[in-house]
């Protein structure tokens, strides 16, 4: 810290302490984010932003990369469960290749849409997500796929 800092840091602590911060208008609520930006037209755009609904691209973006995430689970388990389910080897083998195509293209959508948001999003925010590490992905789901077609055909050998 420079003595400037430390003188300011010093009169605002003595402020504090005498009592000169209490009572202020606004104590305790959210600062208006208008204010707080440095341009004219940084203001302004915040405040129609704000007025209108509209997110920044970059919160678009976040909110985009959430709803595919969280619909990769739901749509593996139908498919893996499909598997099992499923009496003909045939069509199973079909549902195998169509779950490796659309897990795939999701994480590679995901993997850029992540990619994207890292460098549209302010750099002082952390970064929320990571990208798939696809080979992996893949191994692991091969793994389910197969433990999946060894129920499926188990059971349909106790059928027999």
């Amino acid at each position: 810290m420079d003595w400037t800092a430390i003188v300011a840091e010093h009169k605002i602590q003595e402020a504090m302490e005498a009592g000169e911060f209490r009572n202020v208008p606004g104590a305790g609520q959210p600062l208006d984010d208008s204010v707080l930006s440095t341009s004219v037209f940084d203001r302004f755009t915040n405040r129609l932003m704000k007025q209108s609904g509209a997110l920044p691209a970059w919160l678009e973006l976040q909110r985009e990369i959430e709803r595919e995430t969280r619909g990769m689970g739901p749509y593996r388990q139908r498919a893996l469960d499909s598997i099992r389910r499923t009496r003909n080897a045939a069509t199973r083998l079909r549902i195998a290749h169509r779950l490796r195509t659309e897990h795939r293209d999701r994480m590679d959508i995901v993997n850029t849409m992540v990619l994207k948001y890292n460098m549209d999003a302010p750099a002082s925010l952390p970064r929320l997500f990571r990208t798939f590490k696809i080979k992996d992905e893949i191994e692991t789901l091969e793994n389910e796929i197969e433990a999946s077609m060894d129920a499926a055909n188990l059971a349909e050998s106790h059928k027999r």
